[in-house]
């Protein structure tokens, strides 16, 4: 029972905590219609999934149902061991005789090479092509990766490295020998193939005193390929007569190198 509760002089028995239980059930009245709510908002939710779920495997088999392999689909059977049968869907209904005379062999006819194979390490107008190129120049590209163009020709030598690596033709061997002319005399160069560069046998030359230009020209493709000798004092003196002197480095095979006017 709960305390008296004295009123305007009066005494009288007033329950407390009911009061508060129900003015507390007043107000939660809103949060209850609130979760109520949501309660029924989650399950529309999972009833609409639900239906969609049920909508898209419904169509999935009428897709299915649709399909030329479906009802409307059609087979092909075969009687023979020697033929098999396939049909497209809009193939006619009917039947059909193939006539089998003979089965095929697997064959195969293999000849000799008509050449030998190409020589990669050779100029290549010595390394077996069908038809020996020419000197010129190609262009390769790819769509997004731009394009290189190649020159077909003589390689150059290569003047400021030793000569052993100079890429001369002919071997150059560590030695001697005498150049000159008729009206200045000659000079011998020594040459050590180890250190001594094309330029470093160029400057020997034009430093004898014996009338001779050396200078490295280019041949007929432009290529750095031919060592000069002019003379201002008589004939040459190399092995023969003469004003003028030009020593092939290299022949004038074609290789292929980059060209000058390649871009990306």
């Amino acid at each position: 029972m709960s305390d008296p509760v004295r009123i305007g002089g009066f005494y009288a028995n007033f329950d407390t905590e009911a009061v508060i239980r129900q003015l507390t059930a007043i107000r939660m009245r809103q949060v209850t219609l609130l979760e109520q709510k949501g309660a029924d908002n989650q399950a529309r939710k999972a009833a609409v999934n639900a239906v969609q779920t049920a909508m898209r495997a419904f169509l999935d088999r009428v897709k299915a149902l649709a399909a030329p392999q479906s009802v409307s689909g059609m087979t092909a059977t075969s009687s023979g061991t020697a033929v098999t049968a396939a049909a497209l869907p809009g193939a006619q209904p009917g039947s059909f005789t193939v006539s089998v005379s003979q089965l095929a062999t697997a064959t195969r006819l293999q000849g000799t090479p008509i050449s030998a194979g190409l020589d990669a390490t050779k100029p290549m107008n010595q390394s077996n092509f069908g038809t020996a190129p020419t000197n010129g120049t190609f262009t390769i590209a790819t769509q997004f990766g731009g394009s290189q163009t190649f020159t077909v020709g003589p390689a150059a030598a290569q003047t400021s490295v030793a000569l052993q690596s100079a890429n001369i033709d002919m071997a150059v061997t560590s030695g001697t020998f005498t150049v000159g002319t008729t009206g200045g005399g000659t000079a011998v160069i020594t040459i050590d193939v180890t250190t001594d560069s094309l330029d470093d046998v160029v400057n020997q030359i034009n430093s004898a005193g014996v009338g001779l230009t050396a200078s490295i020209v280019n041949d007929a493709n432009g290529r750095a390929n031919r060592l000069q000798l002019t003379s201002s004092s008589g004939d040459v003196i190399v092995g023969g007569g003469g004003r003028h002197l030009e020593l092939p480095l290299r022949d004038a095979a074609p290789e292929l190198g980059a060209g000058h006017d390649a871009h990306g």
